[in-house]
């Protein structure tokens, strides 16, 4: 089965290659098949195929389709490149991420497969990033792509709601519910922008398959992308009035289904109150993962890191303290993106992360100075709520799609949508207004 899902994958990307070069709304539908099929339809990640010995999965066919496309469209980012320093440094840490891979090979002796392995989930950043990055984007299309986004995501939000009423388990993985939540922060934004109702109701609905899958990553993801927009869009009257609903069709829903409710409130309940270390580690928020930080530090770190990591296929095993005298062995993810990036690959590759988003956030500041702009609104939500999501679990390759789109639009002047020469910069505002200009006036030249 999974061999031929992956074929009929492969062979819609190869019949559809013309469209994918020229035109980034069906590049998202493609990218939005993966995420569905691989996060939410098989989040056990059976979709492996072997052949001669190696396990092909989908994400591999993904990031060697999409890395050919973007460096085909090489041409069209290639002078922001060299006009952007942090995003030039950005470009060469995500190379970086795979040039690793034969330089442990090479000369640290690491295992070829347990390298490629440990590195899949970093490489496919660099397609997801590049490929998106190398369009400019219209109001038009950047509409098509938030529409299209938002049908993808309500289809699956109504099969995972329906399979959690059903079973009552978390049936899609932290990944999986935070593609719904951007998806959610985008639709409010669209409400905003629009001032339509059903946009409300979408990200209501897409919010509330977030609280019911109970990642409680994705929540402090969600309430840090709610909080982002709020910063620059105050609460409306429509909005505080749905608020003050909410308790009343709680109320009438238990009424209506005393079990189902019952049920949901003691999971999330239960959910929502393990901040503090236990016995079990999936049980735990904060105090698990804290101890199991604290132990790789202790027994892991050395003088590589602070240079180029340890490579991808270092061991990841050590022992963390779940209470006094009692220890259990780790043997997955860090849950925390930053450490297991600076294990991996160096501490200068995650302080380039870091440098590059700040300098999105602030690019995306000066714009709201100018003139208030809700599509990078939403798109910085969704980054800061990624900030948030990395330092409970890790990054997503959405993530990188998001970035991507939105540093596009930033630096990127071919829309009157995101300037106005008019409107003059507030005195708060005026340097990082002034630095905005600057760069698009560069790019102009």
């Amino acid at each position: 089965m999974n061999i031929l899902i992956n074929a009929a994958y492969l062979l819609g990307l190869i019949l559809f290659t013309r469209k994918i070069i020229k035109n980034p709304v069906t590049g998202l539908w493609f990218w939005m098949i993966f995420i569905v099929y691989y996060e939410l339809i098989n989040p056990e990640m059976d979709n492996s195929t072997v052949i001669m010995g190696v396990n092909i999965t989908l994400l591999d066919i993904v990031f060697v389709y999409f890395s050919i496309i973007a460096f085909q469209r090489y041409k069209e980012f290639v002078l922001l490149l060299r006009q952007d320093n942090v995003l030039n440094l950005f470009f060469l840490s995500l190379l970086f991420i795979a040039v690793a891979i034969p330089l442990f090979v090479v000369f640290q002796g690491d295992p070829v497969m347990r390298s490629i392995n440990g590195a899949r989930d970093f490489l496919i950043y660099i397609p997801a990033f590049l490929y998106f990055f190398s369009f400019r984007y219209s109001p038009e299309i950047m509409d098509k792509l938030i529409n299209h986004l938002l049908i993808i995501s309500l289809i699956s939000a109504g099969v995972a709601f329906y399979m959690v009423i059903k079973t009552g388990e978390r049936v899609v993985p932290s990944s999986g519910a935070l593609f719904l939540a951007f998806a959610g922060l985008l639709a409010l934004v669209k409400y905003y922008e629009k001032s339509t109702a059903y946009y409300l109701i979408i990200a209501i609905f897409l919010l509330l398959v977030v609280v019911v899958l109970r990642h409680r990553s994705v929540w402090i993801a969600a309430g840090l992308g709610v909080l982002f927009i709020h910063f620059y869009v105050k609460v409306n009257i429509r909005v505080i009035s749905l608020l003050f609903c909410l308790p009343v069709l709680i109320f009438l829903f238990a009424m209506s289904f005393p079990t189902t409710y019952k049920k949901f409130s003691a999971i999330v309940t239960e959910s929502a109150t393990a901040l503090t270390s236990r016995e079990e580690f999936d049980e735990s928020t904060g105090g698990g993962r804290v101890a199991r930080w604290e132990a790789q530090i202790e027994q892991k770190w050395n003088w590589k890191i602070p240079l180029w990591g340890n490579g991808h296929a270092y061991d990841r095993n050590v022992y963390f303290r779940v209470r006094p005298g009692d220890k259990r062995l780790s043997t997955v993810s860090f849950h925390n993106h930053y450490l297991e990036q600076m294990f991996r690959v160096g501490i200068p590759t995650v302080l380039i992360l870091l440098l590059f988003c700040f300098k999105f956030l602030r690019l995306n500041h000066a714009r709201q100075l100018i003139q208030k702009d809700y599509l990078m609104i939403g798109l910085s939500a969704c980054l800061a709520g990624s900030l948030g999501f990395g330092m409970m679990y890790s990054f997503s390759y959405l993530t990188f799609i998001i970035m991507g789109i939105g540093y596009s639009i930033l630096i990127n002047e071919n829309e009157d949508r995101y300037r106005n020469p008019h409107i003059q910069p507030s005195h708060r505002g005026k340097k990082l207004a002034l630095d905005a200009w600057k760069l698009e006036q560069a790019n102009r030249d």
